[in-house]
């Protein structure tokens, strides 16, 4: 007999909720679930882990596609089906809850793209709980679900982020991989920006989320990261090219309760202030105080409603040297929120600029091409990396994308 049941989430990322059914015949029994997105679209969506345990299986399978299977101990199991494409975690590895294992597809015996997710007792499938919650799924009612996983929110710039890591006024990529491995693509100012990236760090997978800035002032960006139980770390860049960031520092706490975290000059004086939401779409601001020991006090409320908004970036977009907000929805607008100049009021009502954009699955922004102005990286979920060039437009920025790489999809 199993043991206790682990607390499972959904897994999905914070705030996201998710369509859950079933079906007389669904294998192996009707207490598998059929999650589809609610508010936008599934395929390429992260896939988290219900709860902790070490992956058993991580494969392609027949019906199955693309698929998972996790240990969680006393008896307990998860599956996780039909992944758009291999997936990010290998068998044997120990994985956290939260942590990102793949990517919604439709791979194996699938019409469209879904998760097909399975809580396991003994090798049975049974009802699924969340959050302590069982779901009330029955063949012919289906449940919209929240998720409540590890506090991490909406994919964002966390897994490639544009930033000047090297101090030479073009915007460098940082990346992560599945595996905690921190690299660094230095911008060659060339229109093939970025060729081979090197290893920078190591131990990465530990981070819900990952943001590059001049937090200390100058030229080039450090890293700020949130470990899952909301310690804030800064990780000042050592100028070092080939090492540039080494120990961090813990300068906040409580941080996991935001769904969404993202750094950018929003005062002007030079320095990264961070803007958070909230599971509810509130915005908030944390401006950087310029203390070394604790840059972030308190916080200010700056919006609302963004809810409504699958990707945030904060970026100086229209040149005044303070970050605006550029944000996507799941129909695929591209909205511009200039900044005003006020620090208690920075943003308003947005300005569209920009459509298409739902076949992108994640963006970062920075001044790749050293003409100073913002540009806008991209990648597609098979891992193809485009740049938007900023056109010098204040209304329509962003034209065609070009190709500038590809086999992004392995960062996570």
């Amino acid at each position: 007999m199993s043991g206790a049941r682990p607390n499972f989430q959904l897994p999905f990322p914070y705030g996201e909720k998710w369509l859950a059914q079933t079906r007389a015949d669904h294998k192996p029994n009707p207490n598998s679930l059929d999650l589809t997105r609610q508010g936008g679209d599934s395929n390429g969506r992260p896939i988290l882990a219900a709860a902790a345990g070490k992956v058993v299986r991580a494969r392609y399978e027949g019906g199955g596609g693309n698929f998972v299977r996790i240990d969680h101990g006393n008896g307990w199991q998860t599956r996780y089906l039909h992944m758009i494409e291999q997936p990010a975690v290998s068998e044997g590895q120990t994985v956290t809850q939260g942590q990102r294992i793949g990517r919604v597809g439709s791979t194996g015996d699938s019409g469209a793209p879904h998760l097909h997710f399975e809580q396991m007792s003994d090798g049975e499938t049974v009802r699924s709980v969340f959050n302590g919650e069982p779901v009330q799924v029955q063949i012919g009612h289906s449940q919209v679900l929240t998720s409540y996983n590890g506090g991490t929110g909406p994919v964002s710039t966390s897994g490639v982020v544009a930033a000047d890591v090297t101090g030479d006024g073009h915007a460098d990529l940082l990346a992560r991989k599945p595996d905690g491995s921190l690299w660094l693509y230095t911008n060659s100012g060339t229109d093939a920006p970025y060729g081979s990236g090197k290893v920078v760090g190591a131990g990465w997978q530990g981070f819900m989320w990952f943001a590059a800035g001049p937090v200390t002032g100058g030229k080039r960006a450090d890293i700020l990261a949130v470990r899952p139980d909301g310690a804030l770390l800064l990780y000042p860049n050592t100028g070092d090219d080939n090492q540039p960031y080494g120990s961090g520092k813990v300068v906040g706490s409580s941080w996991h309760q935001f769904n969404r975290f993202m750094v950018g000059d929003v005062t002007g004086d030079g320095r990264a202030d961070i803007v958070v939401s909230r599971p509810d779409g509130e915005l908030l601001l944390y401006a950087n105080t310029g203390s070394a020991d604790q840059p972030y006090a308190g916080a200010a409320v700056i919006g609302e409603g963004f809810t409504i908004m699958d990707r945030i970036v904060v970026a100086d977009i229209t040149g005044d040297k303070r970050a605006d907000l550029l944000t996507t929805n799941p129909a695929g607008g591209l909205f511009l929120y200039a900044n005003s100049g006020s620090d208690s009021a920075p943003y308003s009502l947005p300005a569209t600029i920009g459509d298409g954009w739902g076949a992108i699955n994640r963006i970062t922004a920075g001044d790749v091409t050293g003409d100073g102005n913002t540009d806008v990286v991209a990648t597609r979920p098979d891992g193809t990396l485009l740049l938007y060039k900023h056109s010098g437009s204040a209304t329509a920025p962003y034209g065609a994308g070009s190709v500038i790489g590809n086999g992004w999809q392995v960062f996570a």
